[in-house]
């Protein structure tokens, strides 16, 4: 497996059993050992630039958030929007003013 960060490594399945008070296997499982992703709120992650991210904006609620969100994304090729609700895809106000005063 190949990571962004680091080398590529071999991973290899890891197995672990459950003894009962006498030493008898009662459960076991067999995983890969990977280390869990981690998950920010949009306003967490402003400012970070990220390879690759998954937008959830299905519950955006601030103007500039919805760009906010989806502006982390180094590229298009790095970014999956899960969910989106255009009706929540609201510019900020004294923007929407500022750009009416040029003329666009």
């Amino acid at each position: 497996m190949c990571f962004d960060a680091g080398p590529t490594v071999q991973l290899l399945p890891a197995a672990d059993d459950l003894l009962d008070a006498d030493g008898v296997v009662c459960a076991s499982r067999t995983q890969l050992p990977l280390a869990l992703g981690w998950a920010a709120t949009v306003h967490g992650a402003q400012g970070m630039s990220l390879a690759r991210v998954e937008v959830d904006l299905s519950a955006a609620f601030e103007a500039g958030m919805v760009y906010v969100a989806l502006s982390r994304a180094l590229t298009a090729g790095g970014l999956r929007v899960a969910s989106l609700d255009l009706r929540r895809v609201v510019a900020h106000p004294d923007a929407l003013a500022f750009y009416r005063a040029l003329g666009a």
